[in-house]
């Protein structure tokens, strides 16, 4: 119930790309929880491979992707490198 309130946001670090999504919605249950591996879901009739394939289309990209959930506000942190002009 409520409105869904979810902020993206895009920034330039030393040969990186950093993108942050912000979801104000529910947090995480349990902050440790395994939400990158495949099949995991807290949802009844979740898959649990959107985070999975996810994490692996960002690592396969040389990148990184990181959660920080809290009361209030989940944080994604998505790192990609940039290519430079050779």
């Amino acid at each position: 119930g409520g409105p869904v309130i979810i902020w993206v946001s895009a920034f330039m670090v030393p040969r990186h790309l950093m993108l942050e999504v912000v979801d104000y919605g529910p947090v995480l249950s349990v902050p440790a929880a395994p939400i990158f591996d495949p099949f995991y879901s807290t949802k009844v009739h979740g898959t649990g491979l959107g985070l999975a394939i996810v994490h692996r289309i960002i690592t396969d990209h040389e990148g990184s992707i990181d959660v920080d959930s809290r009361p209030g506000k989940t944080v994604f942190r998505i790192m990609l490198p940039i290519a430079l002009p050779a």
